[in-house]
């Protein structure tokens, strides 16, 4: 299985290489969005079901500004997790499709320098070999 990553890994030329590490780097940026997004439910629903306001000292701009109201708190504090969500959403779809158009276009070079690779060949190879041994 690594010799198969590796002759993959060999196969590509050096922006691909680099566009696959960026990816990486996507997906670590996703999973740690994702996990700020689970870990930010759990205060917001704590505040709601108890309307502790203790939640008011984690807010930066409440400690300057005092303007929020215990009134208009939970409404806030639902504004600003639905424009969380909805920017985290934003994002991971643009995220999702650059991989897949980059995933398209692997698959597209792969394809055609496997056609090229091939139709090159001589008659007499494809003769000699074994369908499941041409590689």
């Amino acid at each position: 299985m690594k010799k198969l990553f590796v002759n993959f890994f060999k196969s590509l030329d050096k922006s691909t290489k680099n566009n696959i590490y960026l990816y990486v780097l996507f997906s670590f940026i996703t999973a740690l969005l994702e996990m700020i997004g689970v870990g930010l439910i759990y205060p917001f629903a704590n505040f709601i079901f108890t309307e502790d306001y203790q939640i008011l000292n984690y807010i930066p701009f409440n400690a300057k500004l005092s303007l929020i109201n215990t009134i208009y708190l939970p409404f806030i504090l639902l504004l600003m997790l639905v424009f969380f969500f909805l920017i985290k959403n934003i994002l991971l779809i643009y995220i999702n499709f650059l991989l897949y158009k980059f995933l398209a276009n692997i698959r597209h070079n792969l394809s055609c320098n496997l056609f090229n690779k091939y139709i090159y060949f001589n008659y007499d190879y494809f003769l000699n070999k074994n369908s499941g041994e041409i590689t």
